[in-house]
């Protein structure tokens, strides 16, 4: 009987060596005509075309699926690799929830029941009575790609600012949807990244940072420099004349952000090299105070009381 598991052990090894072991053909990866000169020193890079967008070009989506044939036909001859996946995702399996939080008499978390790609936002009006979906990713996509980022919820509950990214890009769209029905709101703010809605008081508008709209054909290779911080009012367009910006524009390589809470004011951070600087700027778009020198912060605990400030050597 041990003879025979020995064999048995030793054959199924054998040929798991046997696959693994065998050599790998590759698709071939043509090579373009592409030569850069940089400073009178020419490079040559003959898979420039693989940057091109996978969701555009055929030929790089092509060279994907042929890569990825490779990838998993070799995978599939590791008889260990099934049995972590399925212990992975037993261990995975589990719900999982965010921290509760309340704005105007309604609280709000995020919940995944352990194998959902997105987590659903909830709310509900009274602790313990049962929550409704207000946001679900997972019905934005077939492939749960779209993911929710930021959630910003008006003082009074009525309206809810989120952005959602795609396949992992750094670039946000700001969109709005009602809390009591649901109803999703017109309003949709483009070329967002690293920034979150900062609702004004009185609901009617918000704080974001963004960068200028990409050249054709840079959105996800481009470098983006000149972050602004802009107030959009619901049911505006998204233009430079509708949305201008809240005082000037971020220096290279410097982001924009802005926080408000119960204050007329805006705090604007911005970063450079390892110097933060705040400014605060009026919700209309005026520019009131110069920057703070070191590192200065107001931070949104104190904004109900009056005006703070936390410095720290840099």
């Amino acid at each position: 009987m041990r003879l025979r598991t020995f064999a048995a052990v030793m054959t199924a090894l054998l040929i798991t060596a046997a696959a693994v072991g065998a050599p790998i053909e590759y698709p071939k990866t043509k090579k373009v005509e592409q030569v850069d000169d940089y400073h009178g020193t020419k490079v040559a890079d003959p898979y420039r075309w693989l940057e091109t967008d996978v969701r555009t070009s055929k030929d790089v989506a092509d060279w994907v699926v042929a890569e990825n044939k490779i990838t998993f036909d070799y995978l599939g001859t590791i008889p260990e690799r099934e049995p972590i996946r399925k212990q992975l995702t037993t261990l995975w399996n589990y719900e999982k929830y965010s921290t509760p939080f309340k704005r105007g008499g309604h609280y709000f978390f995020s919940k995944n029941n352990g194998l959902q790609n997105q987590s659903v936002l909830y709310t509900v009006d009274k602790w313990g009575d049962t929550p409704r979906v207000l946001l679900d990713p997972n019905s934005w996509s077939k492939d749960g790609t779209i993911a929710l980022d930021n959630v910003a919820i008006t003082d009074d509950a009525k309206y809810a600012a989120y952005s959602t990214s795609e396949a992992g890009s750094d670039w946000q769209v700001i969109k709005v949807v009602e809390v009591a029905s649901g109803k999703q709101l017109p309003d949709e703010i483009k070329w967002v990244k690293f920034s979150s809605a900062s609702w004004t008081k009185d609901g009617k508008g918000f704080f974001y940072s963004r960068y200028d709209e990409p050249k054709p054909g840079q959105t996800l290779k481009g470098v983006n420099y000149f972050q602004k911080l802009y107030y959009h009012r619901l049911g505006q367009p998204q233009s430079d004349v509708d949305q201008r910006p809240a005082g000037p524009a971020a220096q290279r390589g410097v982001r924009a952000g802005g926080a408000l809470r119960q204050s007329p004011l805006v705090g604007r951070a911005v970063q450079v090299g390892g110097v933060f600087v705040s400014y605060l700027v009026h919700h209309v778009g005026v520019h009131v105070l110069d920057p703070f020198s070191s590192f200065s912060w107001v931070m949104s605990s104190v904004w109900r009381a009056g005006l703070g400030r936390l410095d720290r050597a840099c």
